[in-house]
Parts: structure tokens; C-alpha cells; sequence
């Protein structure tokens, strides 16, 4: 039994409509979620320079994804779950080691804005002249018996000293007139910079450090401090009071040579090693809290004021309330308002991280936070939950929220709130993607067709999101209901809908041709991002012809062949192939193009025809154009009954079916049982039909067919 295929233009339409299931990520079949170790990255923190000191240190740390075998979720810290080792060719002694306890075994610290870290110890001072040494650390995970290593190079570098040591810390200290008790404890080190790296030696632990006026600026006891402290705290007395005039005192701070003179009576400073502060007479007269953003990894500097730079983009100052994303650290600051007491009209503000190691943040609810505890209570940083935990969350409860508050004094005026409302993970990009796929490597132009039987181009959102700890993630389809869609010339197209993750460029009626640009917005988080697709708006005229190609070679479906007709009725579905044809088992695929008036040409050109899909084409694929219908007409293969072998559709008047089945060799099925239909799933699709012909019947119709 053979069929003969049509390809037929109908100028109604139809509703089409398709549908999926399967679990989500939520589903009780998924699998639990376990290290994906090909997402390994090993990172380190603060550079890959080493200064070759003897006492300095880097850091580094290990990132994976979990997985569940179907999703990848963001990015953890896996540090203390890998094996770390130095690779070879430091010398003996080594110049650098992985830090370890008093135990011998390996060390791991836990950090407060990058999770836990290993450490590389620079163990050996090198020499001005020494050359610069380069190493590996390397970094095994194991899961199942397999090990996944990366491994990531630094440098030890001798170091190149940037003048003398130089102390440093907070050199203006406010005091209240008003507060004779009013005292502050800031701290104090010694640091030695260098040209050849940004990473400065701590002498601290060298070193007493003493007072010019130890009435003003007591300095601690047990001097000198541990290399592991590596701070000497200061403590600045209010020489301030409420009915004088109160000009600042300045107070100068020095070091000197640790073993000389460790509790400072009779020291003077050599003039070099020294910090002038001044102690300014301040009311503090407000406090308004407001929170960075995903910001760099010290947004504070040692003395617990937020950098200069991140002032600006510290949100929520004069607010009650703002957004904050998923999956984002957040640092929290206070803007404090103060009055000069010789000049009251004068107003001034410091933006401080933390109230000098005073516990000063808290939340009245930790849901919207992955930290423990959900806010640090002196350093003021937290971390969001993470986009999968927030797509969970919002099903319980619709708009999460928890209210911070900052307490910088027993004053009402001193406490501020500020309530943070959870919203989705902010993403780094959005890609604008055509469904079917052309065009997706350059990202367009794209060419849509209007005044047409052919419908729109449809398209899908897909999203970039950043990523809490580092590196890079996929794209990936972004959230339903997150995205709105926009077209530029919207009187020649427009999408539909305009918001979900897929949209449909529809063409208007009557319309004009334009250059126009498809964009795509992330708006579910607190940043819109956005993305933009070129699309060519054209008339193809009038329709010339409809040609049919069918896909005869499973090994390369992406080449066509012009179908003058199909034999359809063995395991395989058949045409004249050439030998080593790799057929399709049990079903043939095939596509309908289109020649129109705006080509320029009468018929198809051959060039055409053999690669319709070739740039030179100007054939447009219509198959899924929804006037688009196949049917196969039911017939037989001639064989050698006639002269020349063809479909017949019908047994010729005067004809015995013994004469046609001796000739062709099997048995003639009556052409009214069609052997095969198309696919109401798959258009274009024909295959067998088994209930309607048995496969030995099919088989013996189509002998020594190849």
C-alpha cells in the first residue's frame, strides 16, 4: 500500500493548542540535591599575590551548583569539603604553606561575607632581590568514588617596601558635649604597604603603640598583641563639656619598637610611625538606616565607616520601606546626623557600618534571610534566600518582608527601621531567543512577514542570573509572569501577550513595512533589565507556489529533498535513495515551502529547490503555518505492471487485480484502506497505519523497494 501526498493552502483557520506536564523542582519524584562537581570553581579572595613577608596570608575558596539532576541551583561554598594541597617546586623550607591547626590538620575560617576560606601562608621572608616564586593550589572533591580537581596560580612575591610602616585607623572621633560619659573605642595598627602588592604586612604584633595624652587616648593593656589580634584598641575620654566652649583636642598616637618599651612610660615617637586624631565635640541628633546592594567585598573600612563611594547607593534613606532581590548580600549602614557644638547651625553626617563593636542591627523576622543570624548584629551584613527558596516562599506567603532596625543610642532619634520587601533574584542579563531557533547564534535580524497568511514569529525570554557568591550562570527560561514585551513600530507588529516568558510577534492588518525592535524586561526584581531583537517587517506579496520536501536521511534531518511523491508501507518509510541511506523507521517527515510574488521570479529556480534552505533561497518555510494541511490519497506502487513506475491511486478500468499482483510481485491492498495517515501530533508527520494494513501485506506490496 502507498500513499501520494498533498500539501494544501486553505485560507480558514484553526485553534491549535498543545500541552505539557511533568514535575517541577518541588515534585516528591526529583531526587534530592547533591555537588554537580562540573560546576567546580575554585576562587580566591583579595588577589593571587602573595607578599613574601613571612606573615602575610591569601585566601582562597571552592564554589559548586547542586543539583537534582534536572535544575542546577546557585552557586554554595563547598570549601571545607575539599581536599587542598600546594603543588610542587616551593623549596625547602617552603616559602608558602595551607594553614593548619595546632593539630597538623588543615584549617579552615569561616568569614563573614565569603563563607569559609582556606588560607596560604607566606612562611619564608624573601629577600628584596629574591626572584618572584609562582605556585598552585590545587583543590580535589570527591563524590562517588570519582575525584574533580581545580586548581588556581599565584605568585609569591618578595616584597618591595612603600616607605615606613605607617599607622593607621579612625582619626576623627566624635564626642558628645552634652554626654560627659560619652567615650569611644576605636582600633589601631601598624601597616607596612608595598609597590608590588595591594596587600599590606600587619606589624602590629612588633610594636607597643603609646599616647601623647593618655587622659584623652588610653591605650589597652598587654602590648605587644598577638600576631592573631593584630589591633590595639584605643579608648578617646569626652574632654567636652555642655556650658564651655569646646574647640577640638588633637592627640597624638606613635609607635615604638615593641621590645624597648612595652608600657610606654618616657616613649616619644620618632616622628614617622605616628597618627594625629582629633577628638571634634558633636550632638548627634538623628539616625536613618539605609542598606547597599550586593555590595564589594569590604563596603566598610577598619574603623567602621562605609566607604566614600557606596554612599551614594546606599538605598532607602528618607524611606520607610524598599525592595530587596533574592539571592543578594546586603550591608546596612547609618546615616548620623550631628551638630558642631561651636557652630550649631552647622550640621554634619557620618555613614557608619558599625557602632564601634557595640551590637546596633536586628531583624523582626528572619524569613526573607539564608544568614545565621539573619543580620550580623555588629557588622550589619545579611544575605538574602536564594531564587529557589523565594519561588517556595511566595506560595505560603505572597509579599515576605522583615523590618531592620539600626540602635545607635538610647535615644528614640537614634533608632530607625526600615522594612526590606523580598522580591525576585535580580538577573545580570536577559536574551531574547526565537523559538524555532533560526537566527538565535547573531541574535537577528530577524524577518517577519505581514499582509500574509503566514503568522508571527514567537519568541521566549531567557535570563541570566547574578549569582551570590561569584561566577557566572546559565540562561535559562526566565520566571512566568517576570517579563513584559514591547515592540517599537507597534502599528506594523506587536506582541501577544505582552507579558510572559513567550510572546507571539503578531503582524497587523493593513500594515506597513518597518525595521523595528522586539524588547524583552525583567520586572520582577527590583532593577529592570532589558534586551532588544532586530526584526525586518516585509511583504511578501502575493503566493506563487507551495513546494514540498520531505527529510529522507535520519543522520541529517535538516536535509531536504523535493517530493514528487511518497511510497509509504515497510518498517521503513521509502523513496529512491542512494545505498547507505540511513531510513526512518516507521514515519517520514515533511515540509511545505513558499514562493512569493516579493521573489522575483515566475516558478522555482533549480538552486532553490535543491537547498531551500540555503541564504541564496528565498523560499519561505510554511509548515506550521496553521492554512497549511497535508493529506495522503491512498494507492499502490506500479512495479513493473506499468511501463513506467509510478503511485496508481485507483485500478485502471479492464484491469484484473491477479495481472497487477503477478507483475508487482505482492498483494494489492484496496486503495481504500489507506497504509498510512499524517500525525495529529506532529505536523507534517506521515506514518504507518497498522490497523489498517498488517505488516507482511505491507511488506509483500513493496518488493526489492530501497
Amino acid at each position: 500500500m502507498i500513499a501520494r501526498l498533498v500539501a494544501v493552502l486553505l485560507l480558514s483557520t484553526v485553534f491549535l493548542s498543545a500541552c505539557g506536564g511533568g514535575g517541577d523542582s518541588r515534585s516528591p519524584d526529583r531526587p534530592a540535591l547533591s555537588i554537580d562537581p562540573s560546576t567546580l570553581q575554585l576562587e580566591f579572595i583579595g588577589g593571587t599575590v602573595l607578599p613574601g613577608t613571612g606573615t602575610s596570608k591569601i585566601s582562597a575558596r571552592m564554589l559548586a551548583r547542586t543539583t537534582d539532576g534536572v535544575e542546577l541551583g546557585p552557586f554554595k561554598v563547598i570549601t571545607e569539603r575539599v581536599e587542598w594541597s600546594l603543588a610542587e617546586g616551593l623549596g625547602v623550607p617552603p616559602e608558602a604553606e595551607i594553614a593548619t591547626d595546632n593539630n597538623g590538620q588543615m584549617a579552615f575560617r569561616e568569614t563573614v561575607r565569603n563563607g569559609i576560606v582556606v588560607d596560604i601562608l607566606s612562611t619564608e621572608r624573601l629577600s628584596i632581590t629574591a626572584p618572584a616564586i609562582a605556585s598552585s593550589l590545587v583543590g580535589t572533591f570527591v563524590k562517588a568514588g570519582s575525584e574533580y580537581s581545580r586548581s588556581g596560580n599565584f605568585t609569591i612575591v618578595p616584597p618591595t617596601p612603600d616607605g615606613q610602616p605607617k599607622l593607621v585607623g579612625q582619626t576623627t572621633i566624635l564626642l558628645d558635649p552634652l554626654n560627659p560619659n560619652d567615650s569611644q573605642t576605636s582600633g589601631y595598627r601598624l601597616l607596612q604597604y608595598f609597590t608590588n602588592t595591594t596587600i599590606a604586612e600587619n606589624l602590629t604584633h612588633t610594636v607597643v603603640i603609646c599616647s601623647s595624652d593618655s587622659s584623652l587616648a588610653a591605650i589597652a593593656e598587654n602590648q605587644p598583641v598577638s600576631q592573631s589580634d593584630g589591633e590595639v584598641d584605643v579608648t578617646f575620654s569626652n574632654p567636652f563639656s555642655a556650658d564651655g566652649d569646646n574647640p577640638p583636642h588633637s592627640v597624638t598616637l606613635f609607635a615604638i619598637d615593641g621590645d624597648s618599651n612595652n608600657d610606654c612610660v618616657g616613649a616619644v615617637s620618632d616622628g614617622v610611625r605616628e597618627l594625629e586624631v582629633v577628638l571634634t565635640p558633636g550632638t548627634f541628633t538623628t539616625a536613618e538606616i539605609c542598606t547597599v546592594i550586593n555590595p564589594p567585598a569590604a563596603p566598610c573600612d577598619n574603623a567602621g565607616f562605609l566607604l566614600p563611594e557606596l554612599v551614594e547607593s546606599c538605598r532607602g534613606l528618607d524611606s520607610d520601606s524598599i525592595q530587596v532581590p533574592a539571592e543578594q548580600r546586603l550591608q546596612f549602614a547609618a546615616r548620623l546626623k550631628y551638630n558642631r557644638d561651636n557652630n550649631p547651625e552647622q550640621t554634619s553626617e557620618v555613614f557608619v557600618c558599625n557602632d564601634n563593636g557595640a551590637p546596633s542591627w536586628s531583624a523582626s523576622s528572619d524569613i526573607i534571610f539564608s544568614s545565621e543570624p539573619p543580620i550580623d548584629p555588629v557588622q550589619g551584613f545579611a544575605t538574602t534566600i536564594d531564587r529557589f527558596a523565594y519561588r517556595d516562599l511566595i506560595e505560603l506567603t505572597p509579599s515576605p518582608s522583615s523590618t531592620v532596625t539600626g540602635n545607635f543610642g538610647s535615644a528614640d532619634a537614634l533608632q530607625d527601621d526600615l522594612r526590606l520587601d523580598l522580591v525576585a533574584a535580580r538577573v545580570d542579563d536577559v536574551k531574547i531567543v526565537r523559538i524555532d531557533g533560526v537566527n538565535n547564534d547573531s541574535n537577528g535580524p530577524d524577518t517577519l512577514y505581514i499582509n500574509s497568511f503566514i503568522d508571527g514569529i514567537a519568541y521566549r525570554a531567557l535570563c541570566r542570573f547574578a549569582e551570590i557568591d561569584g561566577g557566572e550562570g546559565p540562561y535559562e527560561v526566565c520566571p512566568q509572569g517576570s517579563v513584559t514585551w514591547s515592540s517599537s513600530v507597534p502599528t506594523t507588529a506587536r506582541p501577544v501577550p505582552e507579558q510572559g516568558v513567550e510572546t507571539l510577534l503578531t503582524a497587523q492588518p493593513n500594515a506597513q513595512e518597518a525595521t523595528l525592535n522586539l524588547t524583552a524586561t525583567y520586572i520582577a526584581s527590583d532593577e529592570p533589565v532589558t534586551a532588544s531583537r532586530q526584526v525586518n517587517a516585509v511583504d511578501p506579496g502575493e503566493l506563487v507556489e507551495l513546494r514540498m520536501f520531505m527529510v529522507s536521511n535520519a543522520d541529517e534531518p535538516d536535509t531536504l529533498n523535493v517530493d514528487p511523491f511518497a511510497c509509504v508501507g515497510r518498517l521503513e518509510v521509502v523513496d529512491t535513495l542512494s545505498a547507505g541511506t540511513q531510513y526512518l523507521q516507521g514515519g517520514q517527515q515533511f515540509e511545505v515551502f513558499a514562493l512569493f510574488e516579493h521573489a522575483g521570479v515566475a516558478t522555482t529556480p533549480q538552486a532553490w529547490l535543491d537547498d531551500p534552505k540555503s541564504s541564496e533561497s528565498m523560499l519561505i518555510p510554511v509548515t506550521g503555518e496553521d492554512e497549511i494541511r497535508f493529506s495522503a490519497i491512498p494507492g499502490f506502487w506500479s512495479g513493473s505492471w506499468a511501463d513506467i513506475p509510478a503511485c496508481q491511486t485507483a485500478i485502471p478500468e479492464g484491469t484484473g487485480l491477479d495481472d497487477i499482483t503477478d507483475q508487482t510481485g505482492g498483494i494489492v491492498v484496496s486503495p481504500t484502506n489507506g497504509a498510512a495517515s499524517f500525525s495529529s501530533d506532529h505536523k507534517g508527520l506521515l506514518g504507518r497505519r497498522w490497523s489498517t494494513a498488517p505488516e507482511h501485506d505491507l511488506r509483500r506490496c513493496l518488493p526489492g523497494r530501497k
